[in-house]
């Protein structure tokens, strides 16, 4: 009886987000998850982009690139980019094959070749995000892989969440050591179940010196926090 007793009690407290239980050494104690958001505006915007270019030979898709793509990163610079903020990110060469006609037997030829580059600029000012990009597709960016808003200071606003979680793990335990007529005593163990973030806000895309809609970053954090309780 006794041992089929703590398997119910055991399985009680794998099932509850609330739990009181018993210490190996008799002390009661309080487990409870606890969890913080915490927002803020962003600050700063990381865009991707690239310019892709089409030649007879390997080397003519390399130059038309490198034609095209030095005044984009003039127009970033020009914008008040840093040079530290602009990153190539990636270069190919790939050929291009024709596609056989329907009475061929032949395999795919080489028609011509396509070269491209991506590089990402990260864009510290963000009532200049529109302006820039247009500058930089009017200056032959002709690929725009990726655009995200993000904070400088992460860690801060991490902070902010765990300590939100922190928070509310404590008066879900003030609540349960209450109701139960006990009183909450030290932190023996906390446990995080890592940061997380929200999804981050979406650039608005249209036509003419694109406006953004910036809305927030969010950062959420959980943890679980055994505490001791006694009468």
């Amino acid at each position: 009886m006794r041992r089929l007793l703590r398997i119910v009690a055991t399985g009680a407290l794998l099932a509850a987000p609330l739990a009181a239980t018993a210490q190996e050494n008799g002390g009661a104690v309080i487990v409870v998850t606890g969890e913080g958001r915490a927002t803020a505006a962003p600050d700063m915007a990381l865009l991707s982009l690239g310019v892709v270019a089409e030649g007879e030979t390997a080397a003519d898709a390399v130059a038309g690139v490198s034609e095209n793509l030095s005044p984009v990163l003039a127009a970033l610079r020009d914008g008040g980019i840093a040079e530290a903020d602009l990153q190539t990110t990636g270069i190919s060469v790939v050929p291009v094959y024709s596609a056989p006609g329907p009475d061929e037997q032949t395999a795919p030829r080489i028609a011509s070749y396509e070269a491209s580059s991506d590089l990402s600029a990260v864009l510290r000012d963000l009532d200049t995000v529109g302006a820039l990009l247009d500058a930089a597709i009017a200056a032959g960016a002709n690929r725009v892989g990726g655009f995200r808003l993000d904070i400088t200071d992460d860690a801060a606003l991490a902070d902010a969440a765990l300590q939100g979680a922190v928070g509310d793990a404590r008066r879900k335990a003030e609540a349960v050591a209450d109701a139960a007529g006990q009183s909450l005593g030290a932190i023996l163990e906390i446990r995080e179940a890592g940061p997380d973030g929200g999804p981050g806000p979406m650039m608005e895309m249209r036509a003419s010196a694109m406006p953004i809609a910036a809305g927030v970053i969010e950062r959420r954090a959980t943890v679980t926090i055994r505490f001791a309780i006694g009468s």
